[in-house]
Order: C-alpha cells, then sequence, then structure tokens
C-alpha cells in the first residue's frame, strides 16, 4: 500500500510534469507560430507636447478654415500658401538648368538659374503672413474682375514686380497685360510640346503671348503679336542677379542684394548684373548676369529704382513700370540698386504686331549677350521648330496605355515632362515644384522615391539612375549629431545620422527650406531604399553591375540606419520624424515605409553581394516590422493614427499581404475606397492627395475589380475636370467653387503648381488601372521574408506586385 507522502509526491509530480509540459507547449507554439498579442504602439511624448504641436497646427490652418469648409486637414494643406505666400502660376518651363514660371495673365514670376533649386533671378513675391499670421493672401469675391476670381489671383503687396508686358493704346491710356481687365485662355502649342500659348483679351486689343524655353542654352523667348488699337509696346522686369546661392532663397522676398543694371545702345539690351565697386559697364562683367532686349530694335528705353519696399534715393530715376505711365520711356541708362528696366516698340494699328524678348542668365555679361546675339542671328521661327521637335520626341518616349482617352493621355504626358523639366540637369535631383512660393523648389527624398517609379515606367530609366546617384552623393556620413527635437520622446538629443538624408535638399545636397532642427525623415530613407532595389529590377541585364556597384553602400547604410529604429521586441518603429512633421512619432506611416525598405535590403542583399550577416539584420527586421503590422492592423486604433499615408503604404509598397481579399487588406480598402468617393463626388469643399490613393487602391483591386467604376471615374475626374485650365497641371491642393459667378461649379489649383507629386501620381493611376502587370516586381514579394506557420497557413494567393 503507498503511503499518504509518497502519494502526495507522486501527485506532485504529475501535476509539475502536467504544468511544465502545458508551458512548454504553449511557449513552443508561441515561438513556432508566433502568436503574441500585438497591442497599439504608445509613444512617449513630453506632456503637454502634443497639444502644443496641435495648437500650432489649428493656428496656421486658422486663416484657410472658411475657404476649406471647416476641413482642418484640408485647411492645413492650404495654410502652406498662408505663410508661404500663394502660387501665381499656370504652368512652369525649363530645360533642367534655366527655369521660369507663367502665370495666368502671361507675367514671368519665376527666373530660377543655374538650376532647378537654386537661387530665384527675378525679384518676384506675393502676399503671405507670419506663422502666427492670419488672413486671406489670394483675391476671391473681392476680386476685380471674373477672371482674377477664376484663377484666385494672389495679393500683391507691389503691382511693379516680376516681368510683363505692357501697351499704350489709341485712347492714350496705358494698359499692362494681365490687369484686371483682361479675359484669358491658353494652351500648349503643339500639345505635347512646352510652348505655352497664352490668349488674353479686352474690347479694343487681343495679345497672344507665346513662351519657350530653349532646350540647350539658358535663354526663354517671349514673343508678344499684338492686334487692334495699340500704338505702343513696353516690356519691364525686376531682375535681380544674385550668387549661385544652394538652399538660401526660401523667403518670399530675400534680403536685397547689391545690384545694377544698364542699357547698351551698340547692343540694344539692358543688362542686370552684381554691382561693382566702379560703374563698369563693360562686357567683361564676371558675375552672375541677366540679359534681356528685343529681337528687333527698341525704340525707347528706362533703367530706374525698382521703389517697391526698397530704399532708394529720393532722386533716384523711376522704374521701367512707372516711367511707361505717360506712354513714352526717359531714356536713363544706368542705375546702381534695385532695378525695375524696360524697353518699348513702336506698334501699327492698322496691322498685326509681333515684339519677340530674348532673356537669357549667365556667368559673365560677355557670355550673356553672346548668347542673345547668336539666337538673334538664328531667328525665332527656327528657335521655336527646335524647341518644338525636342520636346516632341520627348514626349513620344512617354508609354501611355492605349485604353485610355486623348485628354487623359494628354495629361500623362504632361505629368511626365514637368518631372523631366523639374530635374537638374547636371546633379539629377528633381524638386516638388518649380514654383518658390510656397517655397517646394527642393529635392523630397519621400517625392523622389515615387518621382522615379514614374519615370521608369513612362520609358526614362536614364533619369532615375541620374537621380539616384544624386541620392548617393547627398546621403549623410557623419556618425554623431545634434537635434534638440528628440528631448520630446524623453532621449537625448545626440543621434546617428548616417545613411540618412535631410528632409529636402538643393542640388549640393544642402538644407532646402526644411529647417534643420529636424533631423531626418525615417519615411523617405525607408522608401529610397525601395526605391534603389526597384529601380535595379527595371534595368537591363548590361546595366546592372555597374548600377549595383555605385549603389550597394549607399543602400546598405541606409538600410543599417533603418534598424536603429526598429523595436525588435514591439514590432514597430521607434519614434522619429514622419513626413515633414516636427514631432517623432511612430505609426503606421513610418512602419509601412522602414518595412518597405528593409524587405527590399533583404532581397537585395544576396545577389547585389551585401555581407550576409548585415543581410541577416535586414530580413528579420522586416520579418518582425512585418508581423507587428500583421498583428495591429485589425486594431482601429492603428488606423486611426496611421499617419498621413499610412493606409495606402501598407498595402503599396509595404509587403505586408499575401492576399489583398484577407481581413486586413479589405479593411484598408474599404476605407481608401471612401475616401476616394468623397472626393470624386465633390462631397467636400475640396482635396488633396487624391491620385495617390486611386493608384494603390487600383493595384489592390485588380484580382476582383470591386472598386474598377469607381476608379476608372475618379481617374476621370482628375484629368478631365481637375487641372488647371490650358496646361494640365496639378497643385497640391483642389478646391471647388464658383469662383467665376457662373453658376458653375469648377476646380481652382492651389499651391505650388505645378505640384509634381500629384501628376506623377495621376500618371500611376492610370497605369495600375490599364495596365497594372507593368508594376510586377515593383513591390518587395512578401514570401520573401522569413515566414511563421500561421503566416503560410493564411497567405493565400501569392502576389508579386
Amino acid at each position: 500500500m503507498m503511503t499518504r507522502k509518497r502519494k502526495w509526491a507522486r501527485m506532485g509530480i504529475s501535476v509539475f510534469l502536467v504544468v511544465a509540459y502545458s508551458a512548454c507547449f504553449t511557449l513552443s507554439q508561441g515561438v513556432k507560430g508566433e502568436e503574441k498579442t500585438y497591442k497599439p504602439v504608445r509613444v512617449s511624448m513630453m506632456p503637454g507636447m502634443r497639444a502644443i504641436y496641435q495648437a500650432v497646427l489649428s493656428n496656421l490652418a486658422r486663416s484657410s478654415l472658411d475657404e476649406a469648409g471647416g476641413d482642418k486637414l484640408l485647411a492645413v494643406d492650404l495654410a502652406s500658401e498662408s505663410f508661404g505666400g500663394a502660387s501665381n502660376i499656370a504652368t512652369c518651363l525649363g530645360n533642367g538648368s534655366l527655369s521660369v514660371c507663367i502665370s495666368p495673365w502671361a507675367d514671368l514670376v519665376v527666373f530660377r538659374w543655374p538650376n532647378p533649386t537654386y537661387s530665384d533671378q527675378l525679384r518676384y513675391f506675393t502676399k503671405s503672413n507670419s506663422i502666427f499670421g492670419s488672413g486671406p493672401v489670394r483675391m476671391g469675391n473681392d476680386a476685380p474682375s471674373p477672371d482674377w476670381k477664376r484663377y484666385g489671383h494672389p495679393i500683391e503687396p507691389c503691382p511693379n514686380l516680376g516681368s510683363r508686358g505692357g501697351l499704350l493704346l489709341d485712347s492714350g491710356e496705358v494698359v499692362w497685360i494681365g490687369d484686371p481687365s483682361w479675359t484669358t485662355e491658353r494652351k500648349f502649342m503643339p500639345d505635347d510640346s512646352t510652348v505655352l500659348v497664352t490668349r488674353l483679351a479686352r474690347p479694343e486689343v487681343e495679345v497672344e503671348v507665346t513662351d519657350w524655353v530653349d532646350p540647350g542654352k539658358d535663354f526663354m523667348v517671349r514673343s508678344f503679336k499684338i492686334k487692334g488699337e495699340a500704338r505702343r509696346f513696353f516690356h519691364h522686369s525686376t531682375f535681380a542677379p544674385r550668387p549661385e546661392y544652394s538652399g538660401k532663397f526660401t523667403k518670399s522676398d530675400p534680403a536685397p542684394y547689391h545690384n545694377m543694371a544698364y542699357y547698351s545702345e551698340e547692343e540694344h539690351l539692358i543688362v542686370h548684373c552684381q554691382s561693382l565697386p566702379s560703374n563698369q559697364m563693360e562686357p567683361e562683367i564676371n558675375s552672375t548676369t541677366i540679359a534681356w532686349g528685343f529681337f528687333e530694335d527698341d525704340l525707347g528705353f528706362q533703367v530706374g529704382a525698382d521703389r517697391c519696399q526698397r530704399k532708394v534715393p529720393a532722386n533716384a530715376p523711376p522704374g521701367g513700370r512707372d516711367d511707361a505711365g505717360d506712354g513714352r520711356l526717359s531714356g536713363n541708362s544706368l542705375y546702381t540698386g534695385p532695378v525695375d528696366a524696360a524697353l518699348s516698340q513702336e506698334l501699327d494699328p492698322a496691322r498685326e504686331n509681333t515684339v519677340t524678348v530674348i532673356i537669357t542668365a549667365a556667368a559673365s555679361a560677355r557670355e550673356a549677350v553672346d548668347i542673345i546675339q547668336e539666337a538673334r542671328a538664328l531667328g525665332v521661327d527656327e528657335h521655336r521648330e527646335r524647341a518644338n521637335e525636342w520636346w516632341q520626341r520627348v514626349s513620344r518616349r512617354v508609354h501611355v496605355p492605349e485604353p485610355v482617352d486623348p485628354v487623359t493621355a494628354r495629361v500623362m504626358r504632361r505629368s511626365v515632362l514637368n518631372l523631366i523639366q523639374g530635374q537638374d540637369q547636371e546633379s539629377g535631383a528633381i524638386v516638388a515644384s518649380l514654383a518658390r512660393q510656397p517655397q517646394y523648389h527642393f529635392d523630397w527624398p519621400r517625392d523622389g522615391a515615387f518621382f522615379d517609379l514614374t519615370l521608369d515606367l513612362a520609358g526614362f530609366p536614364e533619369a532615375v539612375t541620374n537621380h539616384c546617384s544624386f541620392y548617393a552623393r547627398t546621403q549623410y556620413t557623419k556618425s554623431v549629431d545634434f537635434a534638440l527635437i528628440w528631448i520630446m520622446n524623453f532621449r537625448p538629443p545626440w543621434y546617428k545620422p548616417a545613411g540618412h538624408w535631410p528632409a529636402n535638399m538643393a542640388a549640393d545636397g544642402s538644407h532646402g527650406s526644411i529647417p534643420k532642427i529636424l533631423p531626418f525623415e525615417i519615411d523617405e530613407t525607408g522608401l529610397l531604399v525601395w526605391d534603389f532595389w526597384r529601380h535595379e529590377r527595371v534595368l537591363a541585364e548590361r546595366e546592372r553591375p555597374a548600377y549595383i556597384l555605385a549603389m550597394k553602400e549607399t543602400m546598405a547604410r541606409a538600410a543599417e540606419a533603418l534598424l536603429d529604429y526598429v523595436d525588435l521586441e514591439k514590432g514597430w518603429t521607434r519614434p522619429a520624424v514622419e513626413d515633414d512633421n516636427f514631432i517623432p512619432d511612430a505609426t503606421l506611416h513610418g512602419a509601412a515605409s522602414v518595412l518597405s525598405g528593409l524587405a527590399a535590403a533583404c532581397d537585395a542583399g544576396p545577389r547585389w553581394g551585401i555581407a550576409p550577416e548585415r543581410t541577416e539584420k535586414f530580413c528579420e527586421a522586416a520579418r518582425v516590422l512585418r508581423d507587428g503590422v500583421r498583428g495591429r492592423i485589425m486594431d482601429p486604433r492603428t488606423l486611426e493614427r496611421a499617419g498621413w499615408r499610412g493606409l495606402p503604404w501598407t498595402l503599396w509598397p509595404a509587403p505586408v499581404f499575401d492576399d489583398y481579399n484577407g481581413p486586413g487588406a479589405m479593411t484598408i480598402k474599404e476605407r481608401l475606397a471612401q475616401s476616394i468617393q468623397e472626393k470624386t463626388d465633390k462631397e467636400q469643399p475640396g482635396f488633396a492627395y487624391l491620385g495617390e490613393e486611386v493608384f494603390i487602391l487600383a493595384l489592390a483591386d485588380q484580382e476582383r475589380g470591386e472598386y474598377r467604376e469607381l476608379l476608372e471615374r475618379a481617374l476621370r475626374l482628375l484629368t478631365h475636370e481637375v487641372t488647371f485650365p490650358g496646361t494640365d497641371c496639378y497643385g497640391e491642393v483642389t478646391l471647388w467653387g464658383d469662383f467665376a459667378g457662373t453658376g458653375k461649379i469648377v476646380a481652382q489649383q492651389r499651391t505650388a503648381i505645378p505640384h509634381l507629386w500629384n501628376g506623377a501620381t495621376v500618371y500611376l493611376s492610370a497605369l495600375a488601372i490599364y495596365e497594372p502587370w507593368r508594376f510586377a516586381k515593383m513591390r518587395p514579394s512578401p514570401a520573401s521574408l522569413p515566414r511563421s506557420p500561421k503566416d503560410r497557413e493564411e497567405s493565400g494567393t501569392k502576389l508579386d506586385y
């Protein structure tokens, strides 16, 4: 008989074994299947910081809240115009060195040289508020004409800035082309070139202004065809040459600079340059120079003072525009200081007249004069024909799906042409917009990754290789730096910048318009790793070895930098700056972009020759992050705090879902579809970033086609109703309204026109709807990551796009 003591001992052992076996089984299943509970990530924040940040955003959005119909998010998007200045632009033209922008009323408002990111050489700016200021920066119902209401004419502190034409009418009145008395329309002629024709009319006279930038040399041509009761033509300009500042021209009106201008009677030119100790007026002046004149001989000239918010002597000669007020120019030939200069030409009211202006930028007066003389010798028609032929060759290369209608095809080509014009021909940088107000004329790596996707799919891989080389040269290499912003998360202000990039950059890699207090943006680093990997997959076999050799260390350093911001315990990112936000955070926006980069580096490692131990870290971090995203995706709290682009990027390019018909993917698709439907049905006062939602939902929906009708309707809205009339350009923001009082609701484009991101995503939308197979291998395959058994059971259909 077993004693009671032995019996209890055996029972204790049995219980212990059962408990131990259960614990081991549970633990083994947890390790084997990685079935852990993922809670929403809480980001440590200094008390009150988030509230302060939201208060600042609300204050910035205050002046735009009425226009946005009370929509705070839309108001924040509009607010960039409030403190940066409203874009007075219908389109921009350029050759990768000289960039110009033309207003809806044929004003020249941007003249940037020697690349798309450096100094603006023309003094022109619109009203802006301080960061805590308020008040309108555009005209609405208070505009003096329907045409100004239609496009939302920006409020100009001075009417004399920029460069524009004027006329002395038979009545003796002097009118300036583009004032409220004119109605306007515009188009590219032909529509696959970059030669812009703006037609302006008033009862007694019509003017057709043709603008283009030469594709080979740094000059632009402005041809004015005048028909009606006009006797004299004027053209004035407030050029203000500056050195080749990199990333410094970010203020609406920069500090005064030492300028001078003179009229050359021999050359019939006005020459603007940086002033010298002596009144030297010879073409040997070696400084940034802007020279301009007529192709024909001029009748009169005036070089005088630009008095707009500048202190000039009381006896300074009047500026060109003011001097023309009595119908003639006084003939002053030299002025040192801020300059407004003008030329005039006689017209014959009995016939159609044409006056053609040529404007050039160069590093010396001699070079500028020589460029104009060579252009005059060749003739206007020859230059225009050459420009058309050059850009039409480029247009023919742009891939367009056959099913799209002619208008959509035209808009797609224009979007790609705008990207090409926005790329610096030397450094390879691509600006977010050629506009300077707001200050978007810099390279954002986040935008750049999708610009490269667009250019690759459109048929311009050489432009992408050049762009990637720019990122290789501008990547941070220093091992330590200081950024006070980290203390918001109770962290030391020292950090490791190596492997990341500035938030946005000038052509030399220097900081652009985003303050240096932002150390870097985690989503940009993740997207660039994805971009480098993705571009290699579209290159021809013979081009890949050289590309991999050039980009391998850049990719590996960036991927390693991402590892510092992956929390392997939580399966999420650590707090970092995401998408221009000033508070380090950890949302789905950052997690999806970091996952895209690490998964790309994991796949590239063996093929690119990256050391196995480095590659293994990329793969493991990507797997853990992917599991963390999948584990939280059904939690509403994660979706509500997804960040700016967290929802679409989780669908694509992040390799989260094997099957876009599973519960998590379907939830996100439904949310994107609802957002697209509200914007397409004009249920909101306006919108931003519709194209991005359309192209990503189209990729996720291609198997079922559940949203096909909605997507096609949204694309048609974007290409047929939204673009700037006549130029097919986009702003960052679209507003709906009866802006001209005609009873018809129309779109008004706002903020940084042309906004290259929106143009690029519209191109991608059409391609994703009609030729989704072209995105094959553009997304890291979820199957390439290490996976748990549970994942394999739930994976469903394997997708490779």
